[in-house]
């Protein structure tokens, strides 16, 4: 069986990709044809990298390799692939349209607006909905990963500084109801959930450095 890893990328998120991709290769080399590609834009002009391959390995963070294009591009050329499909990757990492759709079929989730880059640079609030929630904010980029961008804001003096940062990240931006909890992750797997997972990070906020370094 020939399997290919895509690792790497061009997004913020491409340093957890290559451990991502390196982990995966470690664990079955040998028992396969391992083939590994960085990923860059030059892919989508060269379908033939993937085409001999059995299983493409998506070991992508962020960018196309999780908002639906690359998964998009192996569907049209009918190549096979792990993780969610195209549609489900464009809804899952568009943040906004995740709580539209959970808002919807009566799953909560915490209160927000929305903002979106104008033709002037600036941010600005969506159907003039400003905020109606108390502080503290959750601001953050709204198709980022791995709290790229993301700050927790706990009065208005610090809003200014959030957008801005979050900004660096995206064209829209999530100003979210705080709530603090437990976190909580469960796998799933041929749509059948893994048993929960219960993570305590080092400190209040499950952060980057609580995500990949030992800080």
């Amino acid at each position: 069986m020939n399997i290919t890893i895509l690792y790497g990328g061009t997004s913020t998120e491409y340093k957890i990709s290559i451990q991502t991709g390196m982990a995966i290769a470690e664990a079955i080399n040998g028992r396969y044809n391992l083939d590994m590609i960085n990923l860059d834009g030059g892919i989508y002009n060269a379908p033939h990298l993937l085409l001999d391959t059995d299983l493409v390995f998506n070991a992508l963070h962020g960018g196309d390799g999780e908002n639906g294009s690359i998964q998009s591009f192996m569907d049209l050329h009918h190549i096979q692939y792990t993780g969610s499909g195209a549609k489900a990757c464009k809804i899952a990492m568009d943040k906004n349209i995740t709580k539209l759709i959970a808002k919807s079929v009566g799953i909560p989730t915490p209160n927000w607006v929305l903002l979106k880059r104008n033709v002037d640079d600036g941010m600005q609030l969506q159907e003039n909905n400003s905020p109606k929630f108390p502080y503290p904010y959750i601001v953050k980029p709204s198709d980022e990963g791995s709290t790229f961008g993301l700050t927790i804001v706990r009065e208005e003096s610090e809003l200014g500084d959030a957008i801005s940062l979050a900004a660096e990240f995206g064209d829209e931006i999530l100003i979210e109801e705080f709530i603090p909890g437990k976190e909580i992750t469960v796998g799933i797997l041929d749509d059948k959930p893994l048993p929960i997972i219960e993570i305590k990070p080092s400190h209040n906020l499950y952060d980057y450095d609580c995500k990949y370094t030992e800080g």
